[in-house]
């Protein structure tokens, strides 16, 4: 009896974490439930999930059905799937375009759920190394949130656009918070690197 109650217990508290993943079957919930780790490519091909179209279904979360771990979980797997050899997400490709468009939703967003969607964002659209980025990233260098301007120096690191640099000192000379200023001077640092930017 005691392990039939612990069993529903367990159920009951997944249930509550997970968010509606119904629609999904067991493998793929677990591929997008899991929120201390980003999944891997292997992760993504192995639940069976349909890659980008699913990821870009709960991220963008047009119909409000999934909670904001499983999200976040969605916005991180359209990095990885971007960024797998032999696959791009060019400016006008479906994931580009929700990764962005998330940051513009939810630019104004100063704490909770939109705040950590934001981030995420943030944090998956830099790697795409999408040129024409540039103005939206730097303009959330001037975010109140100091987690929102880090995530966003580092993020314009992962773009490689060197055109990015003046933006980054500006910040850097107006910014009054240590921890964001460590990580926009490395920024800068990796930014100055020989042959490193994509775009100078």
């Amino acid at each position: 009896m005691r392990k039939l109650v612990v069993i529903a217990l367990l159920a009951l508290l997944a249930a509550v974490a997970t968010g509606d993943v119904t629609m999904f079957n067991a493998t793929q919930q677990s591929a997008l439930t899991t929120i201390d780790i980003v999944p891997t490519w292997s992760q993504l091909q192995g639940h069976e999930l349909v890659v980008p179209d699913d990821l870009i279904t709960i991220a963008a979360n047009t119909e409000m059905k999934f909670e904001p771990a499983v999200r976040l979980r969605a916005i991180h797997g359209l990095a990885v799937y971007c960024t797998t050899q032999g696959v791009s997400c060019p400016d006008a490709s479906p994931a580009h375009d929700t990764l962005a468009s998330l940051i513009g939703a939810n630019e104004a967003a100063h704490a909770g759920a939109d705040l950590l969607v934001l981030r995420a964002a943030i944090e998956s659209l830099g790697p795409l190394e999408v040129p024409g980025d540039k103005p939206l990233l730097v303009a959330m260098l001037n975010h109140p949130s100091r987690d929102i301007r880090a995530a966003t120096a580092r993020a314009l690191a992962d773009l490689r656009n060197c055109q990015a640099i003046n933006d980054l000192r500006v910040r850097y000379q107006n910014e009054s918070t240590d921890q964001v200023k460590l990580v926009i001077s490395e920024t800068l640092r990796i930014l100055s690197q020989p042959n490193y930017c994509l775009v100078n």
